[in-house]
């Protein structure tokens, strides 16, 4: 194949095989660019069914257009002897070979592959396609350190025919859901189940559910046996190991309802830890995996550190748990071993003591008096007779009145923000040779104070510093015409007409949007914004250059 021709394109080289097809790298003669032809086996081509299941693949992803699905290009006619799907070609190794090559992801590092997937799968699911085959040779890493998933090969379409042959079990057994394993109706969710074991295996180094053979696995994943992550990875949080564990549930009801819900609870996740850009932190992960595993865990100590202080008084319990967690990133950390002994030390004196047991009785008996009290000012309570109910009472509606916890919305946005993590050619500063560090974790706080002896000074009244001001965050939408590369604040965070219908983040108050495009003068404009979370329209016709007017007659291309 190599060398030869199919229509407009040229073969180059072979990338890979597979059990239906062989992909190879080409040429567009006519674009002049590099894409991938994925070739149907020839004994294939002469199967229906096989057949049938090629040509809707490239119909399916035809249909889902979002940065963290393979893009299809072109697709052979149904009479050509050669059955064929063009795509964007990927140069980079897929997220197994990554892994293989690189070891377990620090917890919080491996969210953010599973956060850019479930974007893709918010997408699918929302069009209706069921992507049925998630593993991580399915997973492609560009360069840049954009995921990309692909191979939809058997995906089913809700509301299409499925070609899954009767009795035969369609995916790769070790990440397919009980459900799809028991041959029963699956849904979103079964794609969910199988992001779940990627991300399990992204932080343990193995598979949740092994076994000597296929029908050990299948086995275990119909009864839900797997050991917990954190037995094999101690130092991951709990909150992830609650996320990875309702995404691994066989009861399908018991999962995330919807790709959303996932995001949200990995958007809280992450930003527990300063990570508020999936994306440029992968890009920072994969340009140097090493590096940025050891920066990371090197810059998340001093977070967890704030967390224990922060939690020790209020919830000592979780508290200890972060302690064993900075433990487990250094076993050598010369404040952590002993402030977990102390919060271990005061939790027992708080059940113990005898004055927290009568605090205990004391509190027992209040709220045994506040039920008495409201049940008599239920009875005794007088009504309203224009509504029918109790009358309203501005002092205890407030005790009954339900708010609900602050929630974080997480957009699915695109723009190159700054990440957290400091750049990879800086040499980590040793944390302890700063006595800045060693404060975090405060001296006693029992000791008692000695009466002061110096004399009061003469009150002198300082002025009221004004309170720093939030920063002011917005979203633009930009129409260029007749097309732009779109640019906020020198970073490219899409294009004109494509992306008409998306709202960009502007991260500061002035901002500077620049429009470009190789036949047109550039323009450039300036955004202020004037109270927070301001949306601004941009529409703007695109000047044709010079060179370009005589060539194509004054029009635009």
């Amino acid at each position: 194949m190599i060398g030869e021709e199919l229509g407009k394109y040229r073969i180059v080289r072979e990338i890979g095989q597979g059990g239906m097809a062989t992909v190879y790298e080409a040429v567009d003669t006519t674009l002049e660019r590099s894409v991938a032809v994925k070739i149907l086996h020839p004994h294939l081509s002469r199967q229906k069914e096989a057949l049938v299941r090629f040509r809707r693949e490239a119909k399916v992803v035809a249909r889902l257009k979002h940065p963290n699905i393979i893009e299809v290009y072109d697709i052979s006619e149904p009479e050509e002897e050669r059955q064929y799907i063009v795509s964007e070609l990927i140069e980079g190794p897929t997220l197994a070979e990554y892994h293989n090559d690189y070891g377990p992801f620090p917890g919080e590092l491996a969210a953010c592959v599973v956060y850019e997937l479930a974007q893709a799968l918010g997408h699918a699911h929302e069009h209706g396609v069921i992507h049925r085959d998630m593993k991580p040779e399915n997973v492609m890493i560009r360069p840049d350190g954009r995921v990309k998933l692909m191979d939809f090969g058997i995906a089913r379409i809700s509301e299409g025919t499925n070609l899954t042959v009767t009795g035969s079990v369609m995916g790769s057994p070790a990440f397919m859901s009980p459900e799809q394993i028991n041959g029963a109706d699956i849904d979103h969710r079964s794609d969910l189940f199988s992001l779940g074991t990627i991300f399990y295996e992204l932080v343990t180094g193995r598979l949740p559910f092994d076994g000597p053979n296929p029908h050990a696995v299948i086995k275990r994943i119909c009864e839900g046996e797997y050991e917990n992550p954190q037995q094999l990875a101690p130092a991951i949080s709990n909150h992830l190991t609650e996320i990875i564990q309702t995404l691994l549930k066989v009861n399908a009801n018991e999962r995330y309802p919807t790709a959303h819900e996932l995001l949200n609870d990995l958007g809280h996740l992450l930003h527990e830890v300063h990570i508020d850009n999936p994306r440029m932190a992968l890009k920072t992960v994969f340009s140097n995996p090493e590096r940025a595993f050891e920066r990371f865990n090197h810059d998340l100590v001093p977070i967890l550190e704030r967390q224990v202080v922060a939690l020790e008084r209020d919830n000592p319990v979780r508290a200890m748990r972060i302690c064993s967690r900075i433990l487990a990133l250094e076993p050598d950390h010369p404040e952590a071993n002993s402030r977990l002994l102390q919060l271990v030390h005061a939790s027992k004196q708080d059940g113990n003591h005898p004055s927290r047991r009568r605090r205990k009785w004391l509190g027992a008996f209040a709220a045994l008096a506040i039920v008495l009290i409201a049940g008599i000012s239920w009875t005794f309570w007088p009504v309203s007779p224009s509504s029918g109910g109790i009358s309203e009472n501005p002092v205890f509606s407030n005790l009954y009145t339900y708010r609900p916890p602050a929630q974080i919305e997480y957009r699915t946005l695109y723009p190159e923000d700054d990440f957290q993590l400091e750049p990879i050619g800086r040499e980590p500063v040793p944390r302890h040779e700063s006595p800045k560090h060693l404060r975090i974790f405060e001296p006693n706080r029992n000791r008692v104070a000695r009466p002061s002896t110096k004399v009061p000074r003469k009150m002198v009244e300082k002025p009221i510093k004004p309170e720093p001001q939030a920063a002011i965050t917005g979203f633009v939408r930009v129409i260029a015409r007749p097309q732009a590369t779109i640019y906020i604040n020198g970073e490219i965070v899409g294009n004109s007409p494509q992306d008409d219908a998306k709202t960009f983040l502007l991260p500061q108050r002035r901002n500077i949007i620049q429009l470009r495009s190789p036949y047109h003068h550039p323009q450039e404009i300036v955004v202020e914004l004037t109270k927070k979370n301001e949306t601004v329209t941009l529409r703007r016709k695109m000047e044709l250059k010079e060179e370009f007017r005589s060539m194509m007659g004054g029009t635009q291309p």
